[in-house]
């Protein structure tokens, strides 16, 4: 923005150079002079012109007994009498900010016309000040709106955390929530569910597998029982110990 207001100031100063020259080369030099006054007159005293010759000599200096200008800058000035228009931004002992043109004219001599830049200063301060006002409610906005979107779009992942924490060998019937919105977490919760239905079915094939095997090994186990019990109620023979081995055995 500041490069702006420089940008904005240098054509200012260039239209004014121009309007300048158009009375110069309609009136003669007297009138090109009265043209600069009129022009300083308009800014308030907030402009300044001098006007020099090709040899260095300083012709005409329009400068309001209320300012301190900017001295003249040799290189600028050797610049200018090349026939560039060559700009520069001035900041005096006094703080006081410039804006200066050096600009060629007809018959070797080139004008030093400088714009003050307090108005313009004055409008940069407010609008940095009002800058850093809607950054800072930008800032927080984003903070605020950023918490709250990432709080809705980490929530389905909270309700699979819990969800997960929840399923246990004997609650595999448990689902993942699904949205419907048909993304990324749905499709996650999807083959979740699809694999807690596979180790259900497995762990149900498993319990199916045990309590056959355990139905299948209780009756010989009953039996062997059996006749231990009743061989031991009484001393018994050794050919009825070894029958009874045969059996258990067999």
């Amino acid at each position: 923005m500041e490069r702006a207001v420089y940008r904005w100031t240098d054509e200012d100063l260039k239209e004014k150079v121009n309007q300048a020259v158009r009375h110069h080369e309609d009136g003669g030099f007297q009138d090109f002079v009265r043209e600069l006054n009129e022009e300083i007159l308009e800014e308030n005293n907030a402009l300044f012109a001098r006007i020099i010759d090709g040899k260095g000599k300083l012709i005409a200096e329009l400068i309001p007994a209320t300012i301190t200008v900017a001295p003249i800058n040799g290189r600028l000035m050797e610049d200018a009498q090349k026939g560039r228009q060559i700009s520069d931004t001035v900041k005096l002992e006094t703080n006081r900010s410039v804006h200066i043109l050096y600009s060629p004219l007809a018959d070797g001599m080139t004008i030093q016309i400088g714009l003050f830049l307090e108005k313009d200063e004055i409008w940069m301060q407010e609008f940095k000040r009002v800058t850093w006002r809607v950054a800072f409610l930008s800032l927080v906005f984003s903070v605020c709106a950023g918490l709250f979107l990432s709080r809705r779009a980490l929530s389905p992942v909270r309700e699979m955390a819990q969800t997960a924490t929840k399923i246990s060998g004997r609650s595999l019937g448990v689902k993942m929530p699904i949205s419907g919105r048909r993304d990324e977490l749905d499709q996650l919760a999807e083959a979740f569910n699809g694999m807690l239905a596979r180790i259900d079915t497995l762990v149900n094939g498993l319990r199916e597998v045990t309590e056959t095997l355990a139905h299948d090994l209780r009756t010989p186990l009953t039996g062997i029982r059996g006749l231990v019990e009743i061989t031991l109620r009484e001393p018994r023979s050794a050919q009825i110990y070894q029958l009874t081995m045969s059996q258990i055995l067999e």
